[in-house]
């Protein structure tokens, strides 16, 4: 019974995260990527909604080739980031033209899923694509991060919109 169980588990999270990755990256998947996680960092709060606001984070890590990295920069029209980290929690990043600012994935450590070792990284590249509306800025930010050593991808995904009305 244990095993049925594991066995349903891993394939809702499996697909899920493979929905969120044709969603959020690009479909259809490129045949190099494997081991797909996915999570939902943060979704609209109370207060957000109360500030007239809705955004979600979303954080993708997966294994990729250099070539097919390539690829979703370019289809996904991708700058280089001229610097990021992360520590304890926060994606502090600067990307050209813009203020360099921070966001928070989680409140630390004890709320990262367990395949999450971004904080790990000491070498990799860092790409970012964004948008402002309505003088939000950074309202619709994409990471991507590669470690060529372990042929291996973050895709942070921050969304920030002005709320539906009802």
């Amino acid at each position: 019974m244990v095993a049925i169980i594991a066995v349903v588990f891993t394939f809702r999270s499996t697909s899920r995260s493979r929905v969120l990755f044709r969603q959020l990256v690009v479909d259809p998947i490129p045949t190099s990527v494997r081991h797909i996680r996915a999570d939902r960092c943060y979704e609209t709060s109370h207060t957000d909604r109360l500030n007239g606001l809705e955004q979600n984070i979303y954080a993708l890590r997966f294994e990729i080739s250099k070539e097919d990295l390539v690829d979703i920069v370019a289809a996904g029209g991708f700058s280089r980031a001229e610097s990021i980290e992360y520590s304890n929690g926060v994606l502090d990043y600067n990307m050209s033209g813009l203020a360099s600012t921070g966001m928070l994935l989680y409140w630390g450590a004890n709320e990262e899923p367990m395949w999450f070792d971004l904080g790990e990284w000491s070498d990799f590249g860092a790409y970012y694509t964004g948008e402002e509306k309505r003088g939000i800025p950074q309202s619709n930010v994409s990471l991507l991060l590669y470690n060529d050593a372990l042929s291996c991808a973050y895709f942070i995904k921050h969304e920030l919109r002005p709320a539906a009305r009802n």
